[in-house]
């Protein structure tokens, strides 16, 4: 005769109370957690932009100027950026050290901030002045352009140490020199720089400069967007 095998139930092994209330806790904080995230990542974007938004206004009615002009690399142009008109305007100081810090804060480890003389000099006021408001206090610093003749001589001042992980920032940049001779001066101090940040990029290969020297680059606006 024939031989039938009756295969063995499966039951479903059921999960006590305790632990599904667990489960459903985790699923729920698990989403309450991403979608506050959103929720925050959203708001944040949109602050961004309306800083971005009030800071083009700035820059489009005090800084632009039209002309004919000798630029620091040597080119001629047409027009000329005041960025020091808005940096030195108490608005546009405020909006640009919300959004530097606010990109800043976003790289691993970063200790220091600071530039090129003088155009970084107003920049990193702002920004280590918020940076100890919000509770993630920057230290700042300047490079000179030449040494100094009298006093201590340094080539740069401020609150840079051997190991720190530096941001450098500058108002506008076109060629880029005189952020790369600040990044050897400070990279010669002993300290590394991840990112250089600027308010307006005027140039045609700024990033890849950069990033062939090791550094990330951040600008709040390219030269046409203000034009």
């Amino acid at each position: 005769g024939e031989i039938f095998a009756i295969a063995p139930s499966r039951r479903k092994t059921a999960v006590p109370h305790r632990r599904r209330n667990r489960f459903g806790l985790l699923i729920f904080c698990i989403n309450r957690y991403n979608y506050e995230n959103k929720v925050s990542f959203g708001s944040e974007l949109r602050k961004m932009n309306k800083s971005r938004g009030k800071l083009k206004l700035i820059l489009r009615s005090k800084s632009i100027l039209l002309g004919n002009f000798t630029l620091a690399s040597g080119k001629q142009s047409s027009y000329y950026i005041d960025a020091r008109l808005t940096t030195l305007d108490p608005e546009g100081a405020n909006l640009i050290s919300e959004i530097f810090l606010g990109d800043i804060a976003a790289q691993s480890g970063v200790t220091a901030v600071g530039g090129p003389s003088s155009g970084a000099d107003p920049m990193v006021g702002a920004i280590i002045s918020r940076s100890f408001a919000e509770d993630m206090p920057l230290r700042g610093f300047i490079v000179r352009k030449k040494e100094k003749e009298h006093g201590t001589g340094n080539m740069i001042e401020g609150g840079l140490s051997q190991g720190d992980r530096v941001a450098i920032v500058e108002d506008v940049i076109t060629t880029g020199g005189s952020v790369l001779r600040a990044i050897d001066l400070v990279e010669s101090a002993g300290a590394s720089v991840c990112r250089v940040l600027c308010v307006v990029d005027r140039g045609e290969e700024t990033e890849k400069t950069f990033l062939e020297r090791g550094c990330s680059f951040f600008s709040i606006f390219r030269v046409s967007e203000l034009l």
